[in-house]
C-alpha cells in the first residue's frame, strides 16, 4: 500500500472518531525522508487524542516486531508542542542509534519546559552515552550530548528525578567527576539518591565500586537491592556467588529476578549449577531462570 493510500484509510479512522488501527499503522513503517513532507501535512490535521493514539501505537507496534520501525516519524514529532506526545517519541527511540536523535535529545535535555520530557531525554542519552564511550559517535554530537550531561550534574538540584536519571545515564563514561557525583549521591543520605547511586556504580565497570555494592546487598530498602542485584552481575566475577545467592532467597520478588539474571552474566559452572537448582515450577521467576540460563550456553 503505497503512503498515499495509507493515509487515505487512516483519514478514514480520522474522521469517525475510532483509534487508529495497528495494521494500517504498520504501513507507516521504513517512512522515508522525503514521504515525510506528505506525512507531516496529514499530522497537521489530527487533534491531540489522534497524535497520542498514533504515537502510542507504533510504539507498541514496534515492540511487538522489531522489523517495523518509525523513527523518521518519532523524530518529527519530537518537536510537537504537546509534552506527552514528546515523552512518547523520545520513548519509542530507544534502539535508535541515529546521531540526529542524540543531537535532539540532548537539545531536549536543556531547553524542554516539562520536567517530565527532560527526563525522558535523558534516559534516552544513556544510550548515546554508551556509543560515544564505544567509538561509534564522535565529533559535535558527542561534544553536544556530553556537554549537556554535564551541565545537569553541575547545576540541577540532586533531589530532582532529572539529576538522578543523568546521573545513570552518563555512568558508563567512569570519569574523575562522575564517580565523585556517585560518592555525593551515595552519601546523601536519600533513598533515591542511594538506589541511583547504587545502579551507576555498575554501570561504571569500576570494581572499586564492589565492596560498597556487596555491602548494599543488605540494605533495608528493596529498592537498593534490587539494584545492587544488578550491579553485582555487572562488576563481579565469582568470587560474589555467595552474595548472590543470598539475594535469590531475598523476601521481595524482584530482587531474586535480578539475582538470577546476574548469575546469567557471571556465568561459570558454579553458577549454572545454582542456577539449576532453583525451582522451575515458580511462575515468579520462570522468565528470568530461563533467559539466565539462554545466557550461559551463548
Amino acid at each position: 500500500m503505497s503512503l498515499d493510500e495509507t493515509l487515505l484509510k487512516l483519514n478514514t479512522l480520522k474522521d469517525s472518531l475510532q483509534e487508529f488501527d495497528q495494521n494500517d499503522l504498520s504501513e507507516l513503517s521504513g517512512i522515508n525522508p522525503i514521504e515525510m513532507d506528505k506525512f507531516q501535512k496529514w499530522w497537521e490535521s489530527l487533534n491531540e487524542l489522534h497524535k497520542l493514539n498514533l504515537i502510542q501505537k507504533i510504539n507498541q507496534i514496534a515492540e511487538e516486531n522489531f522489523e517495523l520501525e518509525f523513527y523518521e516519524i518519532l523524530y518529527f514529532t519530537l518537536s510537537d508542542k504537546n509534552p506527552n506526545i514528546r515523552k512518547e517519541s523520545l520513548n519509542g527511540l530507544w534502539e535508535c542509534e541515529d546521531y540526529r536523535i542524540g543531537d535532539a535529545a540532548s537539545k531536549i535535555l536543556l531547553e524542554d519546559k516539562e520536567e517530565s520530557v527532560r527526563v525522558e531525554a535523558s534516559k534516552l542519552l544513556r544510550n548515546f552515552c554508551y556509543l560515544i564511550k564505544n567509538g561509534k559517535i564522535s565529533g559535535r554530537i558527542s561534544e553536544k550530548i556530553i556537554n549537556s550531561i554535564n551541565f545537569v550534574l553541575a547545576n540541577i538540584s540532586m533531589d530532582s528525578e532529572l539529576w538522578r536519571r543523568t546521573l545513570e545515564s552518563t555512568a558508563c563514561f567512569n570519569t574523575q567527576s562522575i564517580n565523585h557525583y556517585i560518592k555525593k549521591a551515595y552519601n546523601s543520605q536519600n533513598i533515591m539518591l542511594t538506589s541511583s547511586a547504587v545502579y551507576a556504580m555498575g554501570e561504571t565497570d569500576n570494581v572499586d565500586w564492589l565492596n560498597t555494592v556487596i555491602t548494599e546487598t543488605y540494605n533495608d530498602s528493596p529498592e537498593i537491592r534490587y539494584e545492587s542485584a544488578i550491579a553485582l552481575g555487572k562488576l563481579g566475577n565469582e568470587a560474589v556467588l555467595p552474595n548472590i545467592k543470598e539475594l535469590l532467597n531475598d523476601e521481595d520478588i524482584q530482587v531474586q529476578n535480578c539475582a538470577i539474571e546476574s548469575l546469567g552474566i557471571i556465568g561459570g559452572p558454579i553458577a549454572k549449577k545454582m542456577l539449576l537448582s532453583l525451582p522451575n515450577d515458580m511462575p515468579e521467576i520462570q522468565e528470568s531462570l530461563e533467559l539466565a540460563l539462554e545466557n550461559l550456553e551463548s
